[in-house]
């Protein structure tokens, strides 16, 4: 699920970037790209997506999410 400020203009079939911004004292480094995730469903509440790729192993709760492709 993605929360309700993202339902403004999203669309079914767009697709959403799940950015990792964690931060590890021991190994700095910047945001990175970490899943594809694109929208089944949106409601005036929240938009749900299914991860269709991703490269990072982990993708949790709160993780940063951006409008990346509109669908047709």
């Amino acid at each position: 699920l993605l929360s309700a400020r993202s339902a403004n203009g999203v669309r079914v079939g767009d697709q959403f970037t799940l950015i990792d911004d964690s931060v590890d004292p021991k190994h700095p480094a910047p945001p990175v790209p970490a899943a594809l995730a694109e929208v089944v469903r949106v409601t005036p509440y929240a938009v749900t997506a299914i991860v269709v790729d991703h490269e990072q192993p982990r993708i949790y709760m709160g993780m940063l999410a951006r409008l990346s492709a509109r669908a047709p």
